[in-house]
């Protein structure tokens, strides 16, 4: 079975990390793939973390884990240590595969809502 796992920076406020609970279970809701489930987990400062969130799917019997880095840019989260992370548990459960999707600064998907974005604010009204 497949699982989705979005990772998410994590904040000091709860309100912003409940933001990204409420995202997981709209796209659970409405997604049309293949994914049995849809989880989220935080880098830094919000619960679930993410091998507490890889572990967990792989007990409810995940047999490849997709990871969306939920972050604007390639920073150094991005670069380095989520990549670090996933290695990591790929290593200690070489039976599941683990890949990691870029993240979604990148994609064109948000580009065209920025773009979207930027046209309605050029055509409100003062």
């Amino acid at each position: 079975m497949k699982a989705l796992l979005i990772i998410a920076h994590g904040s000091r406020r709860e309100q912003a990390n409940n933001e990204i609970q409420q995202l997981t279970e709209y796209l659970e809701e409405n997604d049309q793939s293949d994914f049995a489930w849809v989880r989220h987990s935080f880098l830094e400062m919000g619960h679930p973390n993410i091998p507490g969130s890889i572990n967990e799917l792989i007990q409810n019997g995940a047999r490849e884990i997709v990871v969306l880095p939920y972050f604007l840019a390639a920073g150094a989260h991005v670069a380095k240590d989520i990549p670090e992370i996933i290695a990591n548990l790929q290593q200690e459960n070489p039976d599941v595969l683990l890949s990691i999707m870029p993240h979604i600064g990148s994609t064109n998907g948000m580009k065209r809502l920025l773009l979207m974005q930027i046209q309605q604010a050029s055509f409100r009204k003062p």
